[in-house]
């Protein structure tokens, strides 16, 4: 028989020295590097930066990612290596009560004994079970080497040590624990309302004006207490994995590591638990490489998505200049604005930059909207437009000349002046400035009712 001593010699040292304190270092720097990005990324004005900062988010969400497993997986080393140390301890005391049976004396009071084919049988399972922990320690050369004098000491105890008492494990209730973050999702109970949608779940957000949620068509009203109702709506924002140490930063700043992390998967928990109220039968967000996202049974709508969308194609539209295409696109985008950005929770910080940018992108669909119905000669559309961009901003001096026009052009010429004299108080009083030469030029032009332009013909 092969002694597990000649095996032990063998082993392969470890020789690697980690530095579990260094990683926790460098893991924190580019959690607030990537946060930092993020919120820098709300702030852009310039498209071609903008799509450029988004994939160095998800390239800098990539690694973060890969890096927090790379930390996991190195915090649970010490301990993997113990518990593998004891597993291969007790398959040897298996070994050598094996090899007591077959080699060893008779023990007194022994009530059978074992001889013949049982014999073989051992003595093979013997010969198997040593090459088996042979080839174990091959494939994880980490293991530092065998404690032999354990080994020894298991050899002479009762096999009853190695054996489990099924009866004093307590069943678990897997319907009264948090879902871990690190284990996959369970599956929803017998209880769950079935899918009414045959291709999954509609999950369907809106994000302008007052928040409202719904799946499948049902409105989702009864939200916990908390942060469950916030971070659901950044993750529906976002639309795309969120590393959790970024989440742990943004909603959980003043926390320590571990708070803010126990904070997090008991929002997540109520976040999964109000949706399964709502009829989810799967979990709708799951945790996938160090990160949280909305699952893939999720077909997930949002207006904030699909404004900003929008709003990129008919900027590309209007370079390509199909007219028709960009009008289509900007009308459509318009409609999905429905109010400021999260105009229920303008206490929330994070909103802030992001309820700017897009009141910025709106301004500019509205502008371009604007300049589309004019040069078609939709006037009434073109003066609705342009009354919404006042709402905006009262001393948008492009918006007064635009109506001002209208006015004049649809036959109301004292409208077209009243205009002017708006405009002109509001930008005394606000920024106590006078209009612009533009402005001025084209109130001259209708106070003389076109006389230069019946002149000029």
């Amino acid at each position: 028989m092969n002694s597990l001593e000649g095996i032990a010699k063998n082993d392969r040292h470890d020789s690697t020295q980690h530095t579990p304190k260094l990683y926790e270092q460098e893991t924190e720097a580019a959690v607030q590097l990537l946060t930092r990005l993020i919120q820098a990324q709300s702030k852009l004005r310039s498209d071609p930066t903008c799509a450029l900062l988004e994939h160095a988010v998800q390239a800098g969400s990539g690694f973060l990612s890969a890096r927090l497993d790379e930390q996991r997986y190195l915090s649970q080393y010490v301990e993997a290596k113990t518990k593998a140390q004891e597993k291969l301890g007790e398959l040897d005391g298996l070994l050598g009560l094996i090899h007591t049976y077959v080699n060893g004396p008779k023990i007194e009071n022994q009530t059978h004994s074992i001889e013949g084919d049982d014999q073989q049988i051992l003595a093979d399972s013997e010969e198997l079970l040593t090459q088996w922990l042979s080839d174990l320690r091959h494939l994880q050369p980490q293991l530092p080497a065998f404690n032999t004098e354990r080994a020894k000491a298991g050899r002479q105890s009762d096999v009853s040590h190695t054996a489990l008492d099924a009866e004093k494990i307590p069943p678990l209730n897997l319907d009264v624990l948090p879902e871990s973050e690190d284990s996959p999702a369970r599956s929803a109970g017998v209880d769950a309302k079935p899918d009414p949608s045959p291709n999954g779940m509609r999950l369907e957000v809106r994000l302008f004006g007052n928040f409202t949620a719904s799946l499948n068509g049902v409105q989702i009203n009864d939200w916990p207490k908390g942060k469950a109702k916030q971070l659901f709506k950044f993750l529906a924002y976002r639309a795309q994995p969120i590393p959790k140490e970024v989440l742990m930063e943004l909603f959980w700043p003043n926390y320590s590591t571990d708070s803010a992390r126990n904070n997090l998967n008991v929002t997540i928990y109520s976040v999964r638990q109000t949706l399964k109220k709502a009829g989810a039968v799967t979990p709708c967000v799951v945790f996938d490489d160090g990160a949280y996202r909305f699952g893939e049974e999720v077909t997930l709508w949002v207006d904030t998505s699909e404004f900003e969308q929008r709003y990129l194609d008919a900027k590309k539209a209007l370079h390509q200049q199909d007219k028709a295409r960009a009008l289509e696109l900007l009308s459509e985008a318009a409609s999905l604005y429905r109010g400021m950005f999260l105009e229920d929770a303008q206490y929330l910080d994070w909103t802030n930059d992001i309820r700017e940018n897009l009141r910025d992108k709106y301004i500019f669909v509205l502008e371009k909207l604007a300049e589309n119905y004019l040069s078609l000669k939709a006037y009434d559309d073109c003066i609705h437009i342009n009354r919404k961009l006042l709402e905006l901003d009262n001393c948008n001096e492009r918006a007064h000349q635009h109506l001002m026009t209208c006015y004049y052009e649809s036959g109301q010429r004292h409208l077209a002046l009243r205009q002017y004299e708006i405009c002109r108080t509001n930008l005394a009083e606000e920024l106590n400035i006078r209009p612009n030469r533009e402005t001025e030029s084209l109130y001259q032009f209708y106070k003389q009712g076109g006389l230069e332009s019946s002149q000029s013909a």
